[in-house]
């Protein structure tokens, strides 16, 4: 007999993105990865860097 046991984060994460999938919310984080993707880029970066010194 073999039981398969996942790691706790895995599962806690699989059971959000399950959730996600059934919401808004989905759409929305979506969005704010983009951002955020665009946000870390080096040039975008060093030009909030320097706005905000």
């Amino acid at each position: 007999m073999t039981f398969c046991i996942r790691c706790s984060a895995h599962t806690i994460q699989l059971s959000v993105f399950d959730g996600l999938i059934t919401t808004n919310l989905k759409v929305i984080l979506e969005k704010a990865r983009k951002v955020v993707k665009k946000l870390r880029t080096p040039t975008v970066s060093n030009m909030l860097k320097k706005k905000f010194k």
